[in-house]
């Protein structure tokens, strides 16, 4: 999941089974960004406790 990829689990239309497979998906512009500041909060929490 960390390198962008998914397990998928499609149900057969007969309902008895599956097929299962990876596939890659895209970070929405939110998560990404929620991701940075996130980031640089823990960079200014540690460089407090350094002091």
């Amino acid at each position: 999941m960390n390198d962008g990829k998914i397990a998928v689990f499609d149900i057969q239309s007969s309902g008895r089974g599956y097929h299962g497979y990876t596939d890659t998906y895209k970070k929405s512009m939110d998560q990404e960004m929620a991701e940075k500041f996130s980031a640089m909060a823990d960079t200014i929490k540690a460089k407090a406790l350094e002091s």
